[in-house]
Order: C-alpha cells, then sequence, then structure tokens
C-alpha cells in the first residue's frame, strides 16, 4: 500500500510569520490615537468629545489588530514548527502526521 506524500517545506511558512509578527510590532508602536485626539485643538472645531472618543477608538482598533496578527503569526510559526518536526521524524522512523 502507498501511502500519501505530503510535500511542504516549513521555510516560506516561518518566513510568513516572522513577516505577520514584524507588522504586528509596528502596528503596535504606531500612534495615530495621539493626532486624532489632537485635532480638537483646531480652532473653530469644537470636537474635544468626539476627537477624544475617535482617538480612543482607533488606539483599541490598533491594538485589536495588532493582537489577532499576532495571534495568526504565533499559529503559522507553530504550524511550520510541528510539520517540520513530522517530517523529520518521519524521515527517521519516529514520529509521522
Amino acid at each position: 500500500m502507498v501511502g500519501s506524500q505530503l510535500e511542504f517545506s516549513a521555510e516560506p511558512a516561518s518566513k510568513v510569520s516572522t513577516s505577520a509578527s514584524d507588522c504586528a510590532d509596528e502596528i503596535t508602536r504606531t500612534t495615530g490615537d495621539q493626532e486624532v485626539t489632537s485635532s480638537a485643538t483646531l480652532a473653530g472645531t469644537s470636537l474635544t468629545d468626539k476627537a477624544s472618543t475617535a482617538g480612543t477608538a482607533v488606539s483599541s482598533a490598533r491594538t485589536t489588530f495588532s493582537s489577532r496578527l499576532t495571534k495568526h503569526s504565533n499559529g503559522m510559526y507553530n504550524a511550520a514548527k510541528d510539520v517540520a518536526a513530522a517530517d523529520e521524524g518521519s524521515a527517521n522512523g519516529t514520529r509521522s502526521l
């Protein structure tokens, strides 16, 4: 009986994971909420409350997106690592998928 063969290189998945992680870090470092909040000080705008609410929303969205991206990155990393370990184990006759 011929078993199924899985061809998978963990290297590209690992690179995608690293890229996603780097993107999440960059999102975390950005500070767009301050610009939105400070727009309330423009002459004649009377937008203090709305600008503050918008700034908080920008900050919250940034945090949520970064967190989700980090979780996806970790999932990709772990999947690539597990497949690489299974491949190595299969080659050695000690582990299979």
